[in-house]
């Protein structure tokens, strides 16, 4: 059902695998978990192995704040690594919208902007390139101009 090598990582492979589950209980055990996971921490979050994004699921219903995206070119990990601040925040009562610079989550301020992603409005947190430039700068470097593209 799942085009991943046998090598694969994701949740899928591994319960699969490991446990010995067919497709239909791998999503029901992945579901039942993300959903134990927004009721005791407010949130979860997706990353995407074919495209450079990580997004959260939750902070909308648990704490009426846009849920959060990030379009980077590094690992899933360090995607994870910059979007599970941004979301503490958020848990802790800090409250973002499209067109916001924080200063406060980062030692480089971050931005955030207004995308659509399957059909619902996320708000994309976006960072400078190692020399400060942001998307919107001419001297920023393609690889990181491509924070602000929408995908979906």
């Amino acid at each position: 059902m799942y085009p991943h090598d046998a090598a694969c990582l994701c949740s899928t492979c591994v319960l699969e695998h490991t446990q010995g589950l067919s497709p239909l209980e791998v999503l029901d055990a992945i579901r039942q978990r993300e959903q134990d996971l927004i009721a005791r921490i407010g949130w979860v979050a997706h990353a995407l192995a074919d495209r450079p994004l990580i997004h959260t699921h939750g902070l909308w219903e648990r704490f009426h704040h846009l849920d959060l995206e990030i379009r980077l070119a590094v690992s899933p990990e360090k995607r994870y690594a910059l979007l599970a601040p941004v979301a503490e925040a958020v848990t802790n009562g800090q409250r973002f919208a499209a067109g916001d610079e924080d200063h406060t989550l980062f030692s480089v301020p971050i931005r955030f902007i207004a995308r659509d992603e399957s059909e619902r409005q996320v708000l994309r947190v976006v960072f400078p390139d190692p020399q400060g430039y942001f998307p919107d700068d001419s001297h920023c470097p393609p690889i990181w101009a491509e924070q602000v593209l929408q995908d979906f």
